[in-house]
């Protein structure tokens, strides 16, 4: 198929409709609409469209097709396709469909639109809102209606965030209105448009209003200079207006953030800053000012001042620390900071960081404070490290570092040995190699040797390391013994590693090297053939073959056992079957054959040698077995022959030669011709020793004379004569006890002996070697015995031998078979002694004029009186020397020594002394000798403190003069001349000198410039002279010279001449110190330094004597010097002294210059402790409380007015006043001299407006000091204190005080106005008190100056009488508070029933205010308590603590018991302490208590508490004791009232119970109830109590009983007594039984039988008698009275007597009938019953009674 390219874009469709939508308006429902869509073929060439079909009831469409053209049929290029598109809408809603359009290439589609009925507001195109100030808000209001035909919801919103409508959504029916408000806010100057846009949410369609607003400009801003001083003083005042977005950061804060200025006006706002940590913060504030654009930036810069705490070290370098070992150091943590340091050491989680713990690891610190922290490192890993902790403050952002840098090690140790190599082994013995471990480190050492992971399993059974296991001691030694015993023939490469637990696995690795073979083993002389000979049948013979080694290694061999077949013709056994031959040895194996057949026999024997691969080697036994046959011999005797007569003897002799100690038998064939042979046995046994010495068999070997350190040694030959070989051990007894006695005292340690480890005088002087050895039959070996000793001495030690014979028998029993050779060696061990004829030489020179120096020679003797020939070489150095240097002396001989001394050789003239020690070494010898050598040379010589003379700067056209001493330090005269060594040199001075004028004289000589006297002398020895050195400073002038000293005969010294001249420049920084708040009693230190700008030293001092009062202000120093370019460092310690603020004035003389007037501004606080009590108001404060007043309505007028503020001037030195009571008031103006400001340096607005009520904001206020001082002050160089001194010292005020300020300020704005007043008025009290002590004090001492006690004469003796005044005022509350107290003592408690008085605590001298604590009336046994609120009113801590004793020993108690500490401003800390009267304390009387207790605050006035309390015991007062209730009928009670009365002042709780205890009186108890039995009555109130009294049935006795009156915490019980008496009825039956006969029960006609009973009255009351069981009329009451509701808890009613006969209370009786109208008739007819008749009877009469019997079946009634 044909591609035709097509020109349309790939984004666009091929064919174009239009219209582009097809959208249908304003229709009706259920009609039809139709409209045309045509298609246009966009391409080139002709294209094929197709529309699908439609799924929709109301869309159809149709192609109409053109006249001609097919409808399938292609569209041509630029042609169209027509479609009828009909739409038949089924009501009147908006309807949507897609048609979808194919074309060749691609599908799109059309929208088929039905636009219905839908809502419409009728907005204008655009709205227009009024101008308005920027950042303000404009509204507008309009109507909106729907104009639509359907009622829709819409959604309003506007594009810019300046505009806003409301509201937002809404709903409109059709002709609906609403109204739309639309606010205007533009956030800057200048037109703002935006758009209204509204959604419909039913159609999705938007419509756009246009809105448009201007923002206009106002007047306003910051001001410059308000923005300048805010940077200085942290305050703006700042014209803004209310913003919504307030300003505030964690450490900035602006009061108040928002606000409203009106025109004309401003607005203060405080920037507050709060830091939290030591750094600098900045923020920016930006002030929002409706009526500009843009914001306003404000940049906030403040510094936070933390806590400065350094640590002693902070890089530790620990060095070497050992692994596992706890390590402890120790650093100190300092505060050189001015404020708490709360701190925190964090923990390091890094490797090494994790083994670090330190204690304490946090805490607090106080200001100059100290702690020690202990470090502690426990590592169990190794390396290098450096850690750094770092410790955090509170408050500050930057930690603290603490570094430790070191290395962990483990422990150090040493191996002997690289690697063991076995060389060549045997298979199957075992070789043992030792490896020495060293442990060279100072912790023990843990090991664990195994062999390494990579070895063959197979070989580890092979090695075995003794101990494997174990500690090595600090600096001590283990020997580790490696036995290897290989199993296989091989090459072996292995690797021992040794671990060290817990610090190091596979810290050495030691390479076991080694080969296994097998030796080749051959037959002995006689080859592989072993002949026996004839044997006897079954007769064992023996014989021995040798195997022979002739390799290198030992070899093991094993005789096999004989095969079965060979065993019948006969048997052997091999001795020993199995055995080791050594290296290039033999064994010899004894082979015992047993023939079992006759004949010659040839039995094969196999020996293997142990690994071999080969066959065994095979031997022949080669026999001939014969049977029993005759055979005579004959034994060699002496006599071998011999006639013995008859009855004779022969002696025959047998000679024995033994060489071995064993038991040797034999049998002596005695052969008797013509007789019986007679057998002989013959038995020996060998004695002694085989082993045979010459030089040992001696019981003693002395060495003789011998050197100390020089080893001595001897050959000894041992010859073994026995035929077995013998193994010889030397031990040495010395060796052997230390060893026993090391073995007792580490007994279970596992420790080992080792001689190596013994100390040098401990350790054995003989020893020999070899010390083990095997020797041989017949053999012969050399020992080596030597000695060596490190002490002189007779020395001896004993050696022993020990023998064991290879194969001999071993000892029976435990007996230790005695040495072989014991012998004891000595020697006489001397130090080599060389006796010297001096032992010192001493060499003096004394210089003679003219002669030149002499050598000096001296001779010692030198003699050797040891034993020995001594050998020594003799050493010196210049200017010492010796001939000869090298001795050889026999013993006693001697020899000269000459020792030379060259005094000249330096040849330098200059006296000196020289000593030296001569070395005596003896080559063979560590013993030294010393000859002390010294020479003393005496030259003219002189002798000087100082050879450079620097005049330094001297003031101009004056002279300096220096004086040099000079002494003639030896023995013989001195002359001695000066003169210049080159002319004095002279340049121009220095920059800013002035030159002299041309009137001036010319400039001298440079040798007038300098001068020497005197300069030429003799100087006996010993004499000391001054030598005067003099400078003149010419004007402008630097001059140099250098002079000689020349002594005849002697060295000549030089002297460097320097000197310049200049003018004093100098400068005094600062001149104003601003101490701030200070504790009025403490002194701050400030420094004062003077700067010495120039190059010419001065001298300063400074004058106090304008000071107003003496101790205001101390210097330290008060006088000094200060040189060129440096600078004086002055302490000036301030302490007010009083709480006011002060301005002191401190003069400063420099040199001659007029003083330096250097001003000091303290404001001395107190702390001022807050009480929400009452205070006592004595006279003394009643007149500070009047001055106080009246400051207050002064400074009023001072602010109204404008006026200078006047302060009140308290009464003492001061100012001259006639009295405190009433006294006038001064403005500071006038306090001041004429023409001085009132407080020089501080304008007078900081002391003005800054104060409330007289009152700085600390509470103080400003006392003028500068009365009586003089008019004019002295003038100085620099004048007075510059703005630009004062700048700074304000720049460099604490903001800690100015937030302390503040907080006070507002503190006491809070106050009520009389709260205020008091508190000043307490200030002014205690600033007169201390006057009044200082004025004292200082008339007593006397140490004011003359001059100003004549200035302040009149005022002084006016203040003197004031004071005196005043203390007498002030002391007067403080005697009153002693005398009651006295008067409280006095009324002493009673403890155990003895008087014990109370002693009040002392009260101190200095108060500031006295509180009464008034409890009133406390209960006796009941504690009451109150809060007091305590507030620190001042800006530093208030502390203080309690008596807690003396509380409590006057009734009282306080909760906190701990010391109080109260935070002062800007914190201004709170607290509420409980007091208690501790009235339940046994010890605490009834009556008034009082106590004034003083608070002692730590570093202030005391202030006195006085509490007051009036205890009262509880008591009730019953108005009658006793109450008779008479006889009471049983069955009735009676009630008595008794009232009961509280007479004291507290509510008293009383009860009346039965007591605890039971007792004979209370037996009554339960016949008098009493109602109510408790209560509490209020003071002055009564209560009415009654009680009832009930009889018992029956009993006639008397009734009494007393009801205790219990009143808590009241021990006293009153009593109530109660009597009674009850009345019992008694009636007499005449019969006990009534027999009425016999009856027929139911019987017709039966008679009813009857029997009479008598009753008697036997009492003098009547009574009524009633049968239960028969009166129906009882039973009917009974229960009316059941239906009742009148009984108590316990079922009774009490109701009044009826007397007898009288009817049951009708008022009840008719409440029951009420109830029961509505019974039924049967209940009515049984009510109306003939009920049976009451018997009366009167008393002592009788009746008779018949009582009919009815007969049942089986009940009798």
């Amino acid at each position: 198929m044909l591609q035709v390219e097509s020109t349309v874009p790939i984004d666009q469709p091929l064919f174009q409709p239009y219209p582009s939508e097809v959208v249908f308006h304003s229709y009706e429902p259920f009609k039809t609409y139709e409209t045309t869509l045509r298609l246009r073929n966009n391409d080139t060439v002709a294209r094929r469209v197709a529309v699908e079909a439609l799924e929709s009831s109301c869309f159809q469409v149709a192609r109409i097709p053109a006249p001609g053209q097919a409808v399938g049929s292609k569209i041509a290029a630029g042609m169209e396709a027509a479609y009828r598109v009909t739409f038949t809408p089924e009501s009147i809603d908006s309807c949507e469909q897609q048609l979808v359009v194919a074309t060749e290439r691609e599908k799109f589609l059309v929208p088929l639109l039905a636009v219905g009925a839908a809502a419409a507001l009728d907005l204008p195109d655009s709205i227009t809102l009024p101008a308005v100030a920027a950042k303000k808000s404009s509204r507008r209001s309009l109507l909106v209606t729907n104009v639509g035909r359907k009622a829709g919801s819409f959604q309003l919103a506007c594009s810019r965030a300046c505009f806003s409508v409301s509201p937002a959504r809404a709903s409109l029916a059709p002709g609906e209105t609403l109204q739309l408000t639309v606010d205007f806010t533009p956030p800057a100057p200048g037109d703002h448009e935006g758009e209204l846009e509204v959604v419909y949410e039913d159609s999705s369609r938007t419509t756009f209003t246009v809105l448009q607003g201007q923002g206009q400009q106002l007047d306003v801003g910051l001001s410059d200079s308000q923005l300048a001083a805010l940077r200085s003083s942290k305050r703006a005042r700042l014209d803004i207006a209310a913003d919504k977005q307030l300003f505030g950061t964690q450490h900035f804060a602006a009061f108040p953030p928002e606000g409203c200025v009106y025109p004309n006006s401003e607005q203060e706002v405080v920037l507050q800053f709060a830091p939290d940590c030591a750094e600098q913060f900045k923020a920016v504030a930006w002030v929002e000012l409706q009526g500009l654009g843009e914001r306003l930036p404000l940049t906030l810069l403040g510094q936070g001042v933390g806590a400065q705490v350094v640590f002693s070290y902070d890089n530790v370098d620990i060095g070497e620390a050992f692994v596992n070992t706890e390590h402890c150091y120790e650093v100190e943590l300092l505060n050189r900071g001015k404020v708490d340091a709360q701190w925190a050491l964090q923990p390091c989680h890094t490797r090494f960081g994790s083994k670090f713990s330190f204690s304490p690891s946090s805490g607090l610190l106080q200001p100059g404070a100290g702690q020690v922290i202990a470090v502690r490192l426990l590592s169990d890993i190794l390396g290098q490290f450096e850690e750094s902790f770092q410790l955090f403050l509170t408050g500050s952002s930057r930690p603290v570092p603490l570094v430790f840098r070191g290395a962990v090690v483990g422990p150090q140790f040493v191996l002997d040995t690289q690697a063991l190599d076995y060389g060549i082994m045997s298979y199957g013995f075992r070789y043992t190699k030792e490896v020495l471990l060293t442990n060279t480190g100072a912790i023990p050492l843990t090991y664990n040797w195994h062999l390494a992971d990579d070895c063959p399993d197979s070989c580890r059974e092979l090695i075995t390391v003794l101990p494997a296991k174990g500690t090595v001691l600090p600096y001590a030694k283990q020997k580790i013994q490696v036995e290897f015993q290989p199993q296989s023939v091989q090459r072996f490469s292995l690797s021992l590693v040794m671990d060290i637990p817990r610090v190091a696995d596979g810290a050495v690795k030691l390479p076991v090297q080694g080969e296994c073979a097998v030796p080749m083993i051959s037959l002995g002389p006689g080859g592989d053939l072993l002949q026996f000979g004839q044997v006897f049948l079954r007769h064992p013979y023996c014989q021995q073959f040798t195997l022979v080694n002739d390799s290198k290694l030992p070899a093991k061999v094993e005789v096999l056992s004989q095969d079965q077949p060979s065993q019948s013709l006969g048997t052997f056994t091999a001795t020993p079957a199995a055995a080791t031959i050594p290296a290039k040895g033999s064994c010899t194996i004894s082979l015992s054959l047993e023939a079992a057949r006759l004949g010659r026999l040839q039995l094969p024997v196999l020996v293997r040698v142990a690994g071999s691969r080969n066959k065994p080697l095979q031997l022949i036994a080669d026999a001939t077995a014969v049977g029993p046959s005759l055979d005579f011999a004959v034994l060699p005797v002496e006599p071998r022959e011999a006639v013995v007569p008859a009855g004779g003897e022969l002696a025959v002799l047998v000679r024995v030669v033994l060489d071995d100690t064993t038991k040797f038998k034999d049998v002596l064939h005695a052969l008797v011709a013509e007789g019986a042979d007679v057998n002989i046995p013959l038995e020996a046994t060998g004695a002694g020793n085989t082993l045979v010495s010459e030089v040992l068999s001696q019981p003693k070997l002395d060495f003789g004379a011998q050197f100390v350190g020089r080893p001595w040694q001897l050959e000894v030959t041992v010859a073994n004569m026995g035929r077995k070989a013998a193994s010889l051990t030397w031990s040495n007894s010395k060796l052997a006890e230390l060893a026993k006695t090391f073995g007792k005292t580490t007994k279970g340690t596992g420790k080992k002996f080792d001689a190596a480890d013994l100390p040098a005088d401990q350790q054995p002087v003989f020893s020999i070697a070899p010390d083990k050895l095997l020797l041989g039959p017949k053999e012969t070996a050399t020992f080596l015995i030597s000695g060596i000793s490190q002490a002189a001495g007779v020395l001896a030690e004993q050696l022993q031998c020990q023998s064991a014979v290879s194969g001999g028998a071993s000892s029976s029993g435990s007996t230790k078979p005695p040495p072989a050779f014991d012998i004891t060696l000595s020697a006489d061990v001397a130090v080599p002694l060389l006796e010297l004829s001096r032992r010192s030489i001493d060499f003096v020179y004394t210089h003679v004029c003219g002669c030149p120096p002499q050598t000096l020679v001296e001779t010692v003797q030198a003699q050797n009186v040891s034993k020995l020939p001594l050998q020594f070489t003799v050493k010196a150095t210049s200017p010492f020397s010796i001939e000869p240097t090298a001795l050889s002396l026999q013993p006693g001989e001697s020899a000269p020594i000459t020792f030379s001394f060259d005094p000249d050789f330096r040849h330098d003239l200059v006296s000196q002394s020289i000593k030296q020690r001569c070395l005596i070494s003896y080559p063979d010898n560590p013993q030294k000798d010393w000859l002390e050598l010294s020479g003393t040379i005496d030259f003219p010589n002189l002798q000087f403190d100082a050879t450079t003379v620097d005049f330094g700067c001297v003031l101009m056209d004056s002279m300096r003069r220096m004086s040099v001493s000079v002494t003639n330090p030896g023995r013989v005269p001195v002359e001695y001349n000066w003169s210049w060594l080159s002319q004095p040199s002279m340049e121009a001075g220095a920059e800013g000198v002035s030159r002299p004028s041309t009137t001036r004289a010319p400039k001298p000589a440079p040798s007038q410039l300098f001068d020497i006297l005197p300069i030429h002398g003799i100087l006996e020895p010993g004499q000391t002279e001054q030598v005067e050195f003099s400078f003149y400073a010419f004007p402008g002038v630097k001059a140099t010279a250098q002079a000689a000293c020349s002594v005849v005969d002697g060295p000549v010294y030089q002297f460097q001449l320097s000197g310049e001249s200049n003018s004093i420049k100098y400068n005094v920084m600062p001149q104003f110190f601003d101490c701030g708040m200070q504790p009025y009693d403490r002194a701050v230190e400030r420094e004062l330094f003077i700067n010495n700008t120039g190059k010419v030293a001065f001298d300063f001092s400074v004058d106090l004597s304008q000071l107003s009062r003496q101790g205001v202000v101390e210097a330290s120093p008060m006088s000094g010097k200060v040189a060129a370019g440096e600078k004086a460092r002055i302490k000036l310690k301030v302490k007010a002294g009083v709480p006011a603020r002060l301005m002191e004035p401190v003069l400063l003389s420099v040199a001659h210059f007029e003083p330096v007037q250097v001003q000091v501004l303290v404001e001395g606080t107190f702390p001022m402790l807050a009480v929400n009590l009452p205070r006592v108001k004595d006279e003394a404060f009643l007149d500070a409380l009047q001055q106080a007043q009246s400051s207050a309505e002064d400074q009023a007028l001072a602010t109204r007015d404008g006026n200078a503020l006047e302060v009140p001037v308290p009464a003492g030195p001061l100012v001259a006043n006639s009295s405190f009571r009433g006294a006038g008031r001064q403005s500071l103006a006038a306090l001041q001299p004429k023409g001085a400001a009132a407080f020089p340096g501080i304008p007078r607005g900081s002391i003005g407006p800054g104060s409330v009520a007289g009152q700085s904001v600390a509470g103080t206020a400003v006392t003028a000091l500068t009365a009586g001082r003089p008019g004019s002050g002295a003038k100085s160089q620099i004048s007075g204190v510059s703005a630009k001194s004062r700048a700074s010292a304000a720049a460099t005020a604490s903001l800690g005080a100015m937030l302390a300020k503040d907080k006070l300020a507002q503190l006491q704005a809070s106050l009520p106005a009389d709260k205020r007043l008091d508190n000043e008025a307490e200030r002014i009290r205690l600033v007169h008190q201390l006057l009044a002590a200082n004025s004292t004090s200082t008339s007593s001492s006397g140490t004011l100056s003359k001059a100003s006690t004549r200035r302040n004469s009149s005022a002084s003796n006016a203040a003197a009488g004031r004071a005196g005044a005043t203390a007498k005022q002030a002391t007067q509350p403080m005697v009153a508070a002693v005398e009651a107290q006295a008067s409280s003592a006095d009324a002493a408690s009673t403890v155990g029933g003895s008087m014990r008085p109370l002693v009040p605590p002392k009260l101190p001298e200095l108060v500031s205010a006295h509180y009464v604590l008034d409890f009133g009336s406390v209960t006796k046994g009941i504690n009451k308590s109150k809060k007091v609120k305590l507030t620190n009113m001042s800006p530093q801590q208030v502390s203080f603590v309690v008596d807690k004793q003396t509380l409590e020993a006057f009734g009282f108690g306080m909760v906190p018991e701990a010391a109080i500490k109260l935070a002062g401003a800007p914190e201004c800390q709170s607290t509420e302490v409980t007091f208690t009267v501790l009235s339940a304390k046994a010890r605490v009387p009834a009556g008034p208590l009082e106590l004034t207790l003083p608070l002692l605050i730590k570093g202030g006035p005391a202030v006195l508490l006085t509490l007051r309390a009036l205890v009262v015991v509880p008591e009730v007062a019953p108005n009658e004791n006793l109450l008779e209730f008479g006889t009471v009928s049983t069955g009735h009670c009676k009630v008595c009232t008794v009232q009961l009365h509280n007479p004291r002042e507290v509510p008293a709780e009383w009860s009346i119970k039965r007591p605890a205890v039971d007792s004979p009186k209370l037996r009554d108890w339960g016949q008098f109830v009493p109602e109510p039995a408790e209560g509490c009555l209020e003071p002055g109130a009564s209560v009415n109590v009654k009680v009832t009294f009930t009889p018992t049935l029956g009993r006639e006795l008397p009734y009494s009983l007393a009801l205790p009156i219990k009143v808590a915490n009241n021990p006293k019980v009153r009593e109530l007594q109660c009597t009674g008496k009850g009345y019992t009825p008694r009636v007499d039956f005449s019969s006990k039984v009534l027999d009425c006969g016999a009856i027929l029960p139911r019987f017709p006609g039966q008679q009813p039988a009857e029997a009479t009973l008598q009753l008697r009255n036997l009492g003098d009351r009547p009574l009524e008698v009633v049968c239960l069981d028969l009166d129906k009329q009882y039973q009917a009451d009974e229960e009316a009275l059941r239906s009742l509701d009148i009984y108590d808890a316990s079922g009774v009613a009490l109701l009044r007597p009826l007397a007898p006969g009288e009817p049951t209370w009708p008022e009840l009786l008719e409440v029951v009938a009420r109830r029961k109208q509505m019974e039924s008739a049967a209940a009515e007819a049984a009510r109306q019953a003939h009920p049976y008749r009451l018997l009366h009877f009167a008393a002592g009469m009788g009746c008779r009674v018949y009582l009919s019997t009815v007969c049942c079946r089986r009940h009798v009634h």
